[in-house]
């Protein structure tokens, strides 16, 4: 089984581990929200360790490592019976339009990143 590290922006490290049915998301602190899906669905939404990163449903996997496998989008995100701070989470392929929205996102972002620092280039000296 495959394990990946996935480190939040204070430095606390989670561990992604393979398994048969996806991933189970392993924090390394006990602190973190839970977000729960609108009335008439069933299930977490999201997961939100203290540090990060912010996990959803519908988020590319790919985004919380590199080295995951591409193409791929959370489904589910569910607890995992007796573990307080463990998840799993069940990826399903990426569409069509999700892989077109992602490339549009994507490139938004990074246009945006780009004027920010062209406009305020004194929040990047570091």
């Amino acid at each position: 089984m495959k394990r990946y590290i996935i480190t939040g922006r204070y430095g606390d490290r989670h561990t992604l581990v393979e398994s048969e049915s996806g991933y189970n998301l392993q924090f390394s602190t006990k602190y973190h929200r839970i977000g729960f899906r609108e009335r008439d669905e069933v299930g977490i939404s999201f997961v939100d360790p203290s540090g990060g990163p912010f996990i959803s449903v519908g988020e590319v996997l790919e985004e919380l490592h590199d080295k995951l496998p591409k193409g791929l989008k959370i489904k589910t995100i569910e607890y995992v019976e007796g573990k307080e701070s463990e998840f799993r989470i069940t990826p399903e392929p990426m569409t069509r339009t999700d892989k077109l929205d992602y490339k549009k996102d994507k490139a938004k972002k990074a246009a945006d990143l780009k004027q920010l620092h062209k406009d305020h280039p004194e929040y990047f000296l570091f």
